[in-house]
């Protein structure tokens, strides 16, 4: 993967459903030269080329898969620069969508699933099984992101309301994958 000029968007939305947030997000996508894209929360049901013109811009308008909202809760949209890659494959899952990319300059082949978990305690356990399943089909570069609504970490939570047996299993199911994070400087979270 080319990562000279590979920069990545990934944010919890809460929603686009308002023209104002959708342009907060357009220009965005635009002041920091996006190539990749996964917005989290979405709440829409459904995408089609204008949406995803007016959300991201025409570069992204005909590279992108999203799972939809299920009313106004959840959905995903993850969208690539049909100037620096092809999608090439898409694999949907409950919490998850995966996109199998080539990228045009040098034909190189990665993969990129966007995540967004759930809220509810009891789907917790189905979101990591997920997950897990995901690596089964990975046989070249990956990147996982999204909003995981999990924590690895005391510290990742702001009040002492903890469940350490969940964040255990959030551990176990990281290193199944094999993942390592990518430390953001600046923020508390990544």
């Amino acid at each position: 993967m080319s990562t000279n000029d590979c920069a990545i968007l990934s944010w919890n939305v809460r929603g686009l459903n308002s023209t104002a947030r959708q342009q907060v997000v357009r220009n965005l996508v635009m002041d920091i030269n996006c190539s990749c894209v996964c917005l989290q929360e979405t709440k829409l049901e459904f995408f089609d080329q204008a949406i995803v013109n007016r959300v991201l811009g025409p570069s992204f308008a005909d590279n992108f898969c999203f799972p939809p909202a299920t009313g106004t809760r959840g959905g995903i949209l993850l969208a690539v620069s049909d100037s620096k890659y092809s999608i090439e494959r898409v694999q949907t899952g409950v919490y998850s969508i995966m996109v199998y990319l080539k990228e045009n300059e040098d034909g190189s082949a990665w993969s990129i699933t966007g995540v967004y978990g759930p809220q509810p305690y009891n789907e917790k356990r189905d979101f990591l099984e997920e997950l897990k399943q995901t690596k089964n089909t990975i046989n070249q570069k990956w990147m996982i992101l999204g909003d995981f609504n999990l924590i690895v970490q005391d510290s990742d939570k702001n009040n002492s309301n903890l469940n350490r047996g969940m964040m255990q299993s959030f551990r176990a199911a990281l290193n199944t994958l094999e993942v390592i994070e990518i430390k953001l400087n600046g923020r508390r979270y990544t």
